[in-house]
């Protein structure tokens, strides 16, 4: 199996088998494929074997080649739909001389039997007051391998600081609340393809007013 660049990214081994005359025969194969294969749009499979025919006491090899063109599936076709890609966001908010201290811990399960990769992970965080949003700071998460059908945490720090929370109507240093939105990429490892992964969470700041 060869990419477009010509590179050999795996390989198949044909069973032997016999042809009857005015008939069909089903041969199986097995073989591997580099996962960098999966990075191409096309592969070509190259089929070369020798057929040996016999009539009567005449026997003759009959070598034949063959080539297929195969479009490579997508990733998301690789990941299980039966079972749910669940992820929680968790955020630990607390005061100190610099700012408001951020400490947000991503969970992402698993459920696939292939091990998964976290790339880009970032939370924005927006001050929220009287239902009006605004960004006040990001949070990079560590990138981190994700195991099959296992939870792994990513975890990320920041520091906002309080003149970026001072709310100009009410004066207050703690807004109502903060949104959390988080965006990333999750691909198996070796592939340029990716997931691109996003959703939100909100934490109550009230006791801290």
């Amino acid at each position: 199996m060869k990419n477009k660049n010509g590179k050999n990214v795996g390989s198949l081994t044909l069973e032997a088998g016999i042809l009857s005359a005015k008939s069909t025969v089903k041969i199986n194969s097995g073989g591997g494929l580099l996962i960098e294969a999966l990075n191409a749009e096309m592969l070509t499979i190259n089929i070369s074997a020798t057929a040996n025919a016999k009539i009567a006491d005449f026997n003759k090899s009959l070598p034949f080649y063959a080539e297929i063109k195969m479009n490579v599936p997508d990733i998301g076709t690789l990941l299980s739909s039966d079972s749910p890609f669940d992820m929680i966001l968790r955020g630990d908010f607390k005061l100190s001389i610099n700012g408001l201290t951020v400490e947000m811990t991503l969970e992402i399960n698993n459920p696939n039997k292939i091990v998964l990769e976290a790339k880009d992970v970032i939370v924005s965080l927006y001050e929220v007051n009287n239902d009006i949003k605004q960004l006040i700071g990001e949070c990079k998460l560590n990138e981190g391998i994700i195991e099959k059908e296992n939870m792994t945490a990513l975890k990320g720090r920041t520091v906002i600081p309080y003149s970026r929370l001072i709310t100009p109507k009410d004066g207050n240093i703690i807004p109502e609340g903060i949104l959390m939105i988080v965006r990333g990429n999750v691909t198996v490892q070796g592939l340029n393809q990716s997931i691109w992964i996003g959703f939100g969470g909100y934490q109550n700041l009230h006791p801290f007013r």
